[in-house]
């Protein structure tokens, strides 16, 4: 990159100093937005933060006043569904790309490597970019890295035509990206304490059932507390659900085959919770279960499931939340055995994954007349 101008040095030199203020995510989302629109100016801009393991968003850290209504929609109904799966923000992220800009041209398109931009013609790459977004100056996104992980995604709109990203813009972003992420990992590393600090407060595991159109049909009382929880670390007004929920949805909807459960790790102040959505009914019905790291022991299995002593000890395992190698352990048995056991267990109960065998049985503990 060129030498800075003054106002990148100075931008650069704010986002430094962040990193000797003990802030919370929130507060630092804030003030680097804040710091790199002093270099790279936006008409909108919003910061979330990514679970390192499926790239996929688990908070919102950060958002501009008038980007709110737009970040809403687009977690209900672009996310993970643009065009081209190719410009997601896990594939941005899976192609190693720091910063990228996307255009209505291939050629305006800054960052954008050349296998990606030569996909389509001039015509199809204009009308795909105007399909899912009205950002017509186009979108920088921006991903950090920390511990060789990606930690978070910022999105810039800009929507005067006449006034698009440039090539400095993406340069500037490229050089600050593994600085924003070292602070904004220390910031989390910082939370990730206080929350094991916490686990011993946790609740049992929460499920949601939703309407296809993400509208919540019913809850557990635990899917309400950590609902409460999830929404302290959210910094926009409250719609129904916070961005990791719709996030595990659309994770859900883009994944292949879509029976296939989306799940995605988030970190909060009782330790870290496991959000994962999953395919309830034929309708396009979506249950979400919130699992916690720890739990204290739940109810009893129902006894009209007629599971073996074995099955039952899987099961019991199961609601507490372990994955089939920590069931394996606690169990000194292989994980081959755990994995026949559980499907048995789906068969006994007409399931066909872990997610819907979690909504039986909290639905059967809470609310056993609608069974």
């Amino acid at each position: 990159m060129p030498r800075l101008s003054r106002v990148q040095e100075l931008a650069r030199q704010q986002i430094a100093h962040l990193a000797d203020r003990r802030l919370s995510s929130r507060q630092l989302g804030e003030r680097l937005i804040a710091a790199i629109e002093l270099a790279v100016w936006s008409d909108g801009a919003q910061l979330c933060a990514v679970d390192p393991s499926t790239l996929l968003f688990n908070r919102l850290l950060a958002v501009s006043a008038n980007m709110r209504p737009h970040t809403h929609w687009y977690l209900r109904t672009m996310y993970l569904n643009e065009p081209r799966a190719d410009f997601t923000h896990p594939s941005l992220m899976r192609a190693g790309l720091t910063a990228v800009a996307l255009h209505d041209r291939p050629e305006t398109s800054w960052g954008l490597p050349r296998y990606l931009a030569s996909q389509l013609s001039a015509l199809e790459y204009y009308r795909a970019f105007h399909e899912f977004t009205g950002a017509r100056g186009g979108i920088l996104r921006a991903f950090f890295p920390a511990e060789g992980r990606w930690i978070a995604a910022l999105d810039l709109a800009r929507f005067d035509p006449g006034k698009p990203f440039r090539p400095t813009d993406v340069a500037f972003l490229r050089l600050v990206a593994p600085l924003v992420g070292r602070i904004l990992w220390a910031a989390f590393d910082h939370e990730r304490a206080l929350g094991s600090a916490n686990t011993a407060t946790s609740e049992l595991c929460g499920v949601l059932m939703l309407a296809p159109n993400g509208q919540v049909q019913s809850s557990t009382p635990a899917a309400e507390t950590w609902l409460k929880v999830l929404w302290e670390a959210e910094v926009a007004p409250k719609h129904p659900l916070p961005t990791v929920v719709w996030a595990a949805i659309a994770g859900l909807r883009a994944s292949e085959p879509q029976s296939a459960p989306a799940r995605i790790y988030v970190p909060t102040p009782k330790g870290q919770l496991r959000v994962e959505a999953s395919l309830a009914g034929a309708d396009g019905t979506i249950a979400v279960v919130l699992v916690p790291p720890w739990q204290p022991v739940p109810p009893a299995i129902p006894p009209h499931w007629n599971l073996t002593p074995q099955e039952g000890q899987v099961v019991e395992q199961v609601v507490r939340g372990l994955n089939n190698r920590q069931i394996a352990r606690t169990l000194v048995v292989t994980e081959h055995t755990i994995e026949s056991h559980l499907r048995h267990v789906y068969e006994k109960l007409n399931v066909h994954s872990r997610s819907q065998l979690l909504v039986r049985y909290f639905a059967q503990v809470f609310n056993p007349d609608s069974f």
